[in-house]
């Protein structure tokens, strides 16, 4: 093994160990090793990232943003801009990816052109079944007014969520 290689494999090393034991805020540290070259690294000042349950995409819309910590208010809002705001690919995103296989599984193309089929949705009633914070279970009746003037009635469902703190909003779960 090289030299260079060696020192980088230390260096990574060095620093895994540094980061993985500090508990939280932030790490300032100044490595300096001495090889060929005298130059010392730069300051490392590492962004820690809470812990999430929940898989975030890597780029998330934010228009029509629905910060909830009530899973009620979640339900609420994101029926009222499904079909208001109609930011689909944001209204995806709060979905977790088993909830989005098993509710559309033709995927996104399916999840958008149903909702691009509902003219306006009436909420009739939002009951939260349970909530530790973390999951809840809330109980939805809804009527949904489709472009093509049908309507469906009073539909229930049940749905599961999970909080995810990171993004500080409720998820679709499955």
């Amino acid at each position: 093994m090289k030299i260079k290689q060696r020192t980088t494999m230390i260096i990574v090393l060095l620093l895994s160990l540094v980061l993985s034991s500090c508990g939280s805020g932030q790490l300032s540290a100044q490595i300096s090793l001495s090889t060929e070259t005298t130059t010392p690294l730069p300051t490392l000042t590492p962004t820690l990232i809470p812990p999430s349950d929940t898989p975030v995409p890597t780029a998330v819309p934010t228009e029509g943003l629905i910060p909830a910590s009530d899973p009620g208010q979640f339900i609420h809002e994101y029926f009222n801009a499904v079909w208001q705001i109609r930011n689909y690919e944001y209204l995806w995103s709060l979905s977790t990816p088993g909830f989005q296989e098993n509710a559309s599984p033709g995927g996104y193309q399916e999840f958008t052109s149903w909702w691009g089929s509902v003219a306006s949705i009436d909420i009739l009633n939002v009951a939260v079944a349970n909530n530790d914070g973390h999951h809840a279970s809330v109980n939805v009746h809804v009527t949904f007014h489709l472009k093509d003037k049908e309507t469906l009635s009073n539909r229930g469902y049940l749905y599961d969520l999970t909080y995810d703190p990171y993004r500080q909003t409720w998820m679709f779960d499955y």
